[in-house]
């Protein structure tokens, strides 16, 4: 799965986190990222790259003064591109402004994509919680799929959604 991601400086790409079953991959396009992978600080300009092997903690922000333009990519894919169809579609929709204010939700998509990305300041007691209430907020209608924000049809059968499809 890749996408472009143009961050305006100060901007960053989520928090600091990780991905269980994928590689990151990242080209910088033009102006500067700084990545903290691990713990080491690393600032890369146009023309270059960098691999984040899976399980590695890593973040990645702007801390240059003009935007900066990126390729970012997951090998395998997985669900990374219905996860983000459905985050930004709920939050254009009005319906999932920031983690805190719609729990149910959150904790619906916590369940259908924790192949994805895990963040690395979230308590493990909450993330528990989070898969705890996911059976909840399914039976009151939130989903982890939407097909109005989704390009697919059907999720592959190899890793198919706990609880009613939706």
């Amino acid at each position: 799965m890749q996408y472009e991601s143009w961050l305006h400086p100060g901007g960053s790409v989520g928090v600091p986190h990780v991905h269980p079953l994928q590689e990151s991959h990242f080209r910088v396009l033009s102006g500067m990222a700084t990545f903290s992978v691990d713990g080491k600080r690393l600032e890369l300009g146009p023309g270059e790259t960098l691999s984040v092997p899976p399980r590695t903690p890593h973040n990645l922000w702007n801390a240059g003064s003009e935007e900066t333009h990126l390729i970012i990519e997951f090998r395998p894919g997985l669900l990374k591109q219905e996860y983000y169809e459905v985050v930004y579609g709920l939050a254009g929709d009005g319906k999932h402004r920031g983690w805190h204010r719609n729990l149910l939700q959150r904790a619906v998509l916590t369940a259908a994509y924790h192949q994805e990305s895990r963040p690395l300041n979230e308590p493990a007691l909450v993330r528990l919680g989070l898969l705890l209430l996911a059976p909840a907020g399914r039976l009151l209608g939130y989903r982890a799929h939407y097909p109005h924000y989704c390009l697919r049809v059907d999720r592959p059968a190899a890793l198919p959604e706990p609880g009613p499809a939706g």
